[in-house]
């Protein structure tokens, strides 16, 4: 797409870090954004290019999973391309080949970006997860397959939501309208719960539940 600046999501996180996806440090995300030439407050549009994949999964979650990411870190304006590429594509759409060098005309971008860490759960708060006070008003839902989920998932509390439920994966894996999400959401948690945590195998898939929500 026309001015698209590519993000390479194996280096959209921590270069050290223990385990694999973990989200970038500050300094990190900030010299990533600084390459791509993007400001706090920019309109930013997330998508990506797969044409295939099963209900377990869509093939939009690294898309989902940038956009997260930048909204974890403030900024203000994000969106994920509906059908992706593909969709786009099918519907003649303007395209451009070649390498594109990110270009910013106007005011320099705002980095001022900071860490919110109401999006981000760590494993000491989901071990809370037992104690019934705090659970009462908490859901867990895991994205993950529902093989995967039948053998284990991190809280007995946990709910299996598959993207498929969310998105219409026949259809270039558009969003499924709200009443269909909103019945997906109503059949497995209650409604009333003040904090929704998604999770996953790797942070990946969790992420689309995160956009459909």
């Amino acid at each position: 797409m026309k001015n698209a600046r590519f993000l390479n999501m194996s280096t959209f996180e921590e270069k050290n870090a223990q385990h694999k996806f973990t989200i970038p440090t500050l300094d990190e995300f900030k010299q990533k954004m600084a390459s791509l030439k993007i400001g706090k407050n920019d309109i930013i549009v997330c998508y990506e290019s797969a044409e295939k994949d099963t209900q377990e999964q869509s093939p939009f979650k690294w898309a989902c999973r940038a956009a997260w990411i930048m909204q974890v870190y403030g900024c203000t304006n994000i969106k994920v391309l509906d059908g992706g590429l593909p969709k786009w594509k099918n519907e003649l759409l303007p395209l451009e080949t070649g390498k594109n060098e990110p270009v910013r005309e106007g005011s320099l971008p705002d980095t001022s970006f900071r860490l919110n860490t109401k999006l981000i759960k760590y494993l000491d708060e989901i071990n809370r997860l037992e104690l019934e006070e705090y659970a009462e008003n908490t859901a867990v839902i895991d994205a993950r397959p529902s093989g995967a989920f039948a053998n284990g998932s991190l809280t007995k509390k946990a709910v299996n939501i598959l993207p498929g439920e969310l998105f219409d994966l026949k259809h270039y894996a558009t969003l499924k309208p709200i009443e269909a999400r909103q019945l997906a959401f109503a059949t497995k948690i209650a409604g009333n719960e003040t904090d929704i945590i998604f999770t996953c195998q790797r942070g990946i898939v969790a992420s689309l539940l995160y956009v459909a929500c």
